[in-house]
C-alpha cells in the first residue's frame, strides 16, 4: 500500500517535471481513489515537480505556452486534491491576504496552489492575478488593509520587483501594518532576508504555515 502511494507521488512529480500534462490529472485521480493523504501529493509530488519546471523555464529549456498548458493540468490536479482537504477543514479565519505575481511574470501556477490552500485554511484572500504592476499592490494594500501581502515570481528577472515593493510599502507608510511573504522558483530564504520580507514560503505547504505564524504574531 505504502509502495503504491510512493509510486503514484513519483509518477505525479515526473508527469509535471517531464511536461506530460495528460498524465497529471489521471495520476491524481488514481491517488485520490486510493484514499491517500492529499497533502503528501502536493508537498512531495506537485511542489518538487513545479520547482523543476521553474528551473527549466528559467534556463530556456521549456517555453511559456508549454508552462501554461502544464499549469492548467496542475491547477486541476491541485483543486481535486484540495477539495478532499476542505471537507475536513472547519477553521474560519478573518485574516486577510493580498496575493499576486510580480509584473513581468505571466505565469501564476505556484501562486494558484498557495491560493487554494490558503482558502482551505479559511483565510480571506484577495487575488490580484499575474503580471501585476507594483502600483496595483500598493492600491490593494490601501483598499483592503490586509494582514499579509504575498508576492511570487518564477523568473530571476522579475524578483527584483519584490524588493521594490518592500520600499514602496515603506514609502507609503504601510509597511509597519502589513507582513510580507515572498515565494517562487528563484526565491530563497537569504533573498527574503536581504530585501527585508517577513517570510519566505519554500512551497505551498510552507507558505500556509508561514502565513499562520505571521498572523499569530500580529494577534499576539
Amino acid at each position: 500500500m505504502a509502495d503504491n502511494k510512493k509510486e503514484l507521488i513519483k509518477n505525479l512529480k515526473n508527469a509535471i517535471s517531464e511536461n506530460r500534462p495528460d498524465e497529471i490529472v489521471e495520476v491524481t485521480e488514481e491517488y485520490i481513489e486510493n484514499g491517500y493523504d492529499s497533502k503528501d501529493a502536493i508537498s512531495k509530488g506537485i511542489t518538487p515537480g513545479m520547482r523543476e519546471i521553474g528551473e527549466k523555464f528559467d534556463k530556456g529549456d521549456i517555453f511559456l505556452p508549454q508552462v501554461m498548458t502544464l499549469g492548467d493540468a496542475v491547477s486541476e490536479s491541485s483543486e481535486k486534491l484540495l477539495s478532499t482537504l476542505s471537507e475536513d477543514s472547519e477553521e474560519t479565519k478573518e485574516d486577510k491576504i493580498v496575493i499576486g505575481t510580480i509584473e513581468g511574470d505571466i505565469h501564476d501556477i505556484g501562486k494558484g496552489i498557495v491560493q487554494m490552500m490558503l482558502k482551505v485554511e479559511g483565510f480571506d484572500l484577495v487575488d490580484l492575478g499575474r503580471d501585476v504592476p507594483l502600483d496595483d499592490f500598493i492600491e490593494a494594500a490601501k483598499e483592503h488593509e490586509p494582514d499579509i501581502m504575498g508576492s511570487s515570481a518564477l523568473m530571476t528577472t522579475t524578483r527584483s520587483g519584490m524588493e521594490e515593493l518592500e520600499d514602496m510599502l515603506e514609502e507609503e507608510g504601510l509597511r509597519s501594518e502589513i507582513k510580507t511573504m515572498i515565494g517562487g522558483a528563484p526565491i530563497t530564504e537569504h533573498y527574503a532576508e536581504q530585501i527585508g520580507a517577513d517570510a519566505y514560503g519554500e512551497d505551498a505547504m510552507d507558505a500556509v504555515e508561514k502565513a499562520k505564524n505571521l498572523v499569530n504574531k500580529n494577534e499576539g
